[in-house]
Order: structure tokens, then C-alpha cells, then sequence
């Protein structure tokens, strides 16, 4: 096998690895089997399928995130695809012959670009809100100003998507810390995705009421919002958030 085969396989097999590291996710399973056909599409030389399988998935995930919000992990699985994906084009381009399959191979990469544009475009929009929890992030604030009238907010909003793997982590936090969600309340990214993540906390052991959104405040899951108003993002972040909250 030439070694420039060996590329590719490595950039699937990472992404392979990648996907099963937190091993849950709605999408895992089909990622997976993704990466493995990269992989398998690499070593028997099959380049215009290895470069469609890698620059489509990642697109997929691209075009998902920019709709849903950012997940950092899914990232990580994308860009290593899109690496598979590029190599196993370069290595068809660069022989001669099956234009149709070089065509389709150009039209996939710039379905990647074009996705992987408007992912970090809206990144660029919505920043990273953030900040720093004190001894106590979840102690009784100052309502919070409206204008004309003053509101508060009592409960904690947990921001995530059950396609990401990465709010699994801030999930099982939120629900081992407060199951019932007397201080904090899931909303599901976006509506039409409730149901499975009504299944997700459920099964996570979530008793309370469930919201939706069509997208979280801070373009990124997991976004937690507290009652002062304040956006944490990421998952060891929020995570770490409930397990302070667990220990008061």
C-alpha cells in the first residue's frame, strides 16, 4: 500500500477515536461508521468515496453546529475528518482521469469550505460569553433590571443539545446535583430535537420540567445561564458549576 494511503486512514482513525472517547451522543453510532468507511475506503485505495466520506461528514457537522451551536468535541471529529477527506481528494486529483469523480470530489470541498465559513462566522457574532465562579456561583442576587420593571430569575438555565456529546458531561452534573431541578432547568437545542432530549434526561434520572429553544444565547452548547444573568460555556465549566452547587 503507498504510503500516502496511511494519511488519510490516520485522520478517520482519529476522528474514529475522537467520536467514541465520551462514547454517547445521538450521533456517535453514525460518525463512527462514518470514520470506519473513511478508514476502510483509505487502505483498499477507493479515493473519490475516502474524500467524499471525510468532506461531507464534516460538512454535515459544520452546517449542524452553525444552526445548533458549537460543540467543541464534534469540532475536533470534524476537522480531523475534513483532513481525511482533503488528503484522499489530493491523492485523486492527483492522478489522471474519472473527471466525474474529481468534479463531485471539488463540489463536496467546497460544500466543506462553505460550511466551515458560516460555523465560524457566527462564532465571530456571538463570542464566548464567560466568567468566573466565585466560592458560591449560586448564591441570591440582586433582581435583575428590565427597564421599566424589575424581574428575577430564580432558576438556572442549562442550555444543550442531545447530539452533542460534550453536554452529556454537564447533563449528568446538573442531574446528579439537583434531579428534580428545583434550582436549574434543561432547555433542549433546538424544538425539534425535545424528544430526544426529553429521552436523554430521563434517562440521565431528570424528574422536572423540560424547556426548548431554537438556539442557546451564547451560539455554543452547553451554555449555562444563571439567575444573575451571567453565561458559562463548556462543559467541564458547567459541570464544575453543579458540582459546587452539589457540595452546598
Amino acid at each position: 500500500m503507498p504510503p500516502r494511503r496511511w494519511i488519510s486512514c490516520i485522520f478517520f482513525a482519529g476522528a474514529f477515536v475522537e467520536l467514541l472517547r465520551e462514547g454517547s451522543g445521538t450521533l456517535v453510532v453514525p460518525g463512527a461508521a462514518s470514520a470506519l468507511a473513511g478508514v476502510i475506503f483509505s487502505l483498499l485505495g477507493r479515493e473519490a468515496p475516502a474524500a467524499l466520506t471525510g468532506t461531507l461528514t464534516a460538512s454535515a457537522s459544520f452546517a449542524a453546529q452553525a444552526v445548533f451551536g458549537f460543540c467543541e468535541s464534534c469540532t475536533a471529529a470534524a476537522v480531523l475528518f475534513s483532513l481525511g477527506g482533503l488528503s484522499s481528494g489530493a491523492d485523486l486529483f492527483a492522478r489522471e482521469g474519472k473527471k466525474a469523480q474529481k468534479v463531485a470530489a471539488a463540489v463536496a470541498v467546497a460544500l466543506l469550505f462553505l460550511s466551515a465559513f458560516f460555523l465560524f462566522a457566527r462564532l465571530e457574532l456571538t463570542g464566548m460569553p464567560g466568567g468566573t465562579a466565585g466560592n458560591s456561583a449560586w448564591e441570591n442576587r440582586e433582581p435583575v433590571s428590565t427597564g421599566k420593571k424589575i424581574t428575577r430569575v430564580e432558576k438556572a438555565l442549562l442550555y444543550f443539545s442531545p447530539f452533542c456529546r460534550a453536554c452529556g458531561e454537564a447533563v449528568r452534573a446538573a442531574v446528579s446535583a439537583d434531579p428534580g431541578g428545583k434550582r436549574w432547568e434543561p432547555v433542549v437545542v433546538p424544538e425539534l430535537a425535545v424528544r430526544t432530549g426529553e429521552e436523554k434526561l430521563k434517562e440521565a434520572g431528570y424528574s422536572g420540567k423540560v424547556r426548548t429553544s431554537s438556539s442557546s444565547p451564547a451560539g455554543k452548547v452547553p451554555c449555562l445561564v444563571l439567575p444573575d444573568g451571567r453565561m458559562f460555556v463548556g462543559a467541564r465549566e458547567v459541570a464544575g458549576l453543579f458540582e459546587n452547587l452539589e457540595k452546598e
